[in-house]
């Protein structure tokens, strides 16, 4: 198992597989997962995270 930070994020790999964990907003986090060796970086279902004022 191998794990990358990648800027803000926390990138695990293991066996084809790929897990992105992130910040997103405010006490959020944006978890991501394929079977794949990358994550395409698209928006999906998710907005820009919200900025509490």
């Amino acid at each position: 198992m191998e794990f990358i930070a990648d800027n803000n994020a926390l990138i695990c790999k293991r066996q084809g597989e790929t897990l992105r964990i992130e910040p997103w907003g405010k006490d959020a986090l944006r978890v991501r997962a394929v079977m794949q060796p990358t994550i395409e970086d698209k928006a999906w279902a998710l907005t820009e995270p919200t900025v509490l004022r």
